[in-house]
């Protein structure tokens, strides 16, 4: 598997000299949002292909609906990038989220299918306690601002 900092990294150097090194993530999510549409689209194509029994790998519904997978991941990836979450941090962040997910009661899917948790009042972002500090001696950091996280466990990442 390809290392997923060295594919921010390359997104990062891209975006920066393509679009100026001093990027605000905002725009890079709005982006994003019209990529996501453009990707349900996509799907929707490929779904009625699959349901029409119209599979093939020259049908332009398959590498399209690939393309706008791959947009959304570039742009989150530059968008996380920005604010100076590493992969690492990224990828321990999502690992903690997905055991919130499953201690979570979840509704009735609504007209788009979407079902999203039941919110309650005692509910709480995290599982145990998280710090976050500002690590400036990474080297390389730059003016990106770096993050370290400790859980209840003790276990530090980087960001």
């Amino acid at each position: 598997m390809r290392d997923l900092q060295i594919l921010m990294n390359e997104i990062d150097s891209w975006a920066a000299s393509t679009f100026g090194p001093n990027r605000s993530p905002v725009p890079v999510i709005h982006h994003l949002k019209k990529e996501a549409t453009e990707l349900i689209e996509a799907l929707i194509k490929y779904e009625n292909m699959l349901k029409q029994k119209e599979f093939s790998i020259t049908n332009p519904a398959l590498p399209n609906m690939l393309y706008e997978f791959s947009d959304c991941l570039i742009l989150l990836l530059n968008a996380a990038g920005i604010v100076g979450i590493s992969a690492d941090f990224l990828i321990d962040l999502a690992q903690q989220k997905i055991e919130i997910c499953k201690q979570r009661e979840w509704g009735a899917p609504d007209v788009n299918g979407v079902i999203e948790h039941i919110r309650t009042k005692e509910e709480k972002l995290f599982p145990g306690p998280l710090y976050i500090t500002i690590d400036p001696a990474v080297p390389g950091a730059d003016t990106t601002v770096l993050f370290k996280i400790e859980n209840n466990e003790n276990k530090e990442t980087n960001v």
